[in-house]
């Protein structure tokens, strides 16, 4: 159906009686070959991935790059007191997970002349840039993004989210390419300076997206959607560490990771060219109707004293300390606690990516399918995010305490199941952060990204701080803290959480015939895609099957298996 030309701009049909009584139609359901909002959704997924697979390489190439053993060599304060252990780890990568403790190198705690051995697991990098420097580089696109993201959230707002996705993807390409070069060249101070200007593009990349989901996607899709799209960040991580660690290893060596990232974003963006329309209402295949709405200034004041948004900023916090951990620091661990191999650390790293994946789909399917029957928007956020967050903090307490070089597959199991759990998230404070206020998705997303990337900003300097020189001991401490956090922003959630609209953002609807854009001084005409849906009636056992699952099974689980690993001990044999 052609769009109407009387200078109007037009609101989505969904199939569904609106509380002004416009009743609206939906083609097809979003799983479906035909559907433009899955068409979308995907080039959205594609465009997420090459720039995050951009931000994020230098994780797998920083363990390339440096020099272990000068850097452990420096850290020592006594070298006449130590034995450095440096050997291939090409035979430990086959050793059988539950071998004796005397082939674990870093379990060898003083030879027979009394001296204290320390084994470093070196792949032949060059470059001596110590955890502190590290952090540093991995922390500085965090910095630009910081500074990018309030104004991104406005530009969102009033400028097509696809030109600024192009922008940034174009800033990130060109950075990738200048990487290799810079550090080769000009050191540290450069790199530093390279991934700030990443990161002033990467803050418009959530309120640009988000803003495109809004206009997109129906409300009982949203959880869907949002996992959908979001299958960029384990896309890659599925795909572009075990890259990254097969380029690693070729002649070519690391900065190649760095090139092909460049070309893989220049054929994304290129694909992304292909979706011409920055809104669903400029879909032809889409049929529209007109409404009015009269969208007043942005309530800052009641946007900062609601409960519900401040329970959104903890939850972003503590879980953008979980995303940095994975995507940055994963390979790491494997690297110097269960001393993997180049080759199998990448496909290590990769396997927690493909299980979140699985687990966020089918967890969202389920949400959205229950949010249509029995349970309310609200306690299918405060649910998915109370489970996400006990069932990650007591997966951090059991990693802490049973990961190691001699438990390679249960440790492996154990991240997977921690990622699995932290993917079902997505149902929560995410689908939450789209719900609240439509009409101010950008700045909304903007005021979440500031909380988030104070998360991502402390994640180096924390580890930095607690690991130097990659002992098990030193990762348990971030394993401990991360717990905590985690397990705080859960419970703040199930008290203040909401995932229905909030007073503040109920635009005042026009009874009159709608009249042109403009026609009234402080009137503004908005597209409303998204529709209100009213909730079914709450079942009232609900909270009780929560609370029960929430503060009795899953503690109960943790408890036995801490005083009784005896089946922790069975599972890794049979693994």
């Amino acid at each position: 159906m052609k769009q109407q030309k009387n200078g109007l701009l037009p609101a989505i049909s969904l199939s569904i009686a609106q509380e002004d009584g416009t009743v609206v139609v939906r083609k097809h359901p979003l799983f479906h070959p035909c559907s433009r909002r899955l068409h979308v959704m995907l080039l959205i997924m594609l465009g997420y991935f090459s720039i995050v697979f951009m931000r994020t390489n230098l994780g797998m190439a920083m363990t390339c790059m440096v020099n272990s053993t000068a850097i452990t060599l420096n850290s020592i304060p006594d070298l006449d007191s130590v034995d450095l252990l440096v050997t291939p780890v090409s035979n430990l990568s086959s050793q059988d997970p539950a071998s004796s403790a005397d082939k674990c190198p870093h379990l060898i705690e003083q030879n027979e002349n009394g001296v204290t051995a320390t084994f470093v697991n070196d792949y032949g990098g060059s470059l001596v840039w110590d955890t502190n420097i590290q952090s540093w580089l991995f922390s500085a696109s965090f910095y630009g993004s910081l500074l990018s993201c309030l104004p991104a959230g406005i530009l969102a707002d009033r400028w097509s989210p696809k030109h600024l996705l192009q922008l940034t993807c174009l800033l990130s390409i060109c950075c990738s390419c200048l990487m290799p070069y810079f550090s080769t060249n000009f050191g540290y101070g450069a790199v530093f300076g390279l991934r700030f200007v990443m990161g002033l593009g990467e803050g418009f990349i959530m309120p640009s997206f988000n803003k495109m989901i809004s206009q997109w996607i129906p409300t009982e899709e949203m959880s869907t959607a949002l996992s959908i799209h979001t299958t960029g960040n384990q896309m890659a991580g599925a795909v572009g560490v075990p890259l990254a660690a097969f380029l690693c290893g070729t002649i070519y060596g690391w900065p190649s990771i760095f090139y092909v990232c460049a070309l893989l974003g220049a054929i994304c963006s290129r694909i992304e060219n292909f979706n011409e329309y920055k809104t669903a209402a400029n879909n032809k295949s889409t049929k529209v109707d007109l409404i009015k709405t009269v969208q007043p200034g942005i309530p800052y004041k009641q946007m900062l004293k609601s409960p519900a948004l401040l329970s959104l900023l903890f939850c972003a916090f503590s879980t953008n300390l979980i995303v940095v951990l994975i995507q940055v620091y994963l390979p790491s661990f494997f690297k110097e606690v269960l001393l993997l191999s180049m080759i199998n650390n990448g496909l290590f790293s990769a396997a927690p990516n493909i299980a979140q994946l699985v687990a966020k789909i089918s967890w969202s399917v389920l949400m959205d399918k229950l949010k249509e029957k029995h349970i309310s928007s609200t306690f299918a956020c405060k649910f998915s995010q109370g489970f996400s967050s006990v069932s990650v903090s007591t997966l951090f307490i059991l990693l802490a305490h049973y990961s190691g070089c001699e438990t390679q597959w249960l440790s492996l199991s154990l991240v997977c199941l921690l990622c699995m759990a932290f993917a079902t998230s997505i149902s929560g404070f995410y689908t939450s952060l789209l719900k609240l206020a439509p009409s101010y998705t950008g700045i909304l997303t903007s005021i979440f990204m500031l909380a988030g990337f104070a998360g991502r900003l402390i994640t180096p300097r924390m580890v930095a701080f607690f690991n130097k020189t990659g002992s098990l001991s030193e990762w348990r401490l971030v394993f401990y803290t991360m717990a905590a956090t985690t397990l705080f922003s859960g419970v703040f959630f199930l008290v203040f959480g909401s995932g229905e609209t909030q007073n503040w953002d109920k635009p005042k609807q026009d009874d009159d015939t709608p009249s042109p854009v403009g026609a009234q001084q402080g009137e503004q005409e908005v597209m409303m895609v998204r529709t209100p849906v009213t909730p079914p009636k709450r079942r009232t056992n609900e909270w009780a099957v929560c609370f029960s699952i929430l503060l009795i099974d899953i503690p109960h689980f943790l408890l036995y298996s801490l005083k009784k690993p005896h089946f922790l001990r069975q599972f890794k044999k049979a693994s």
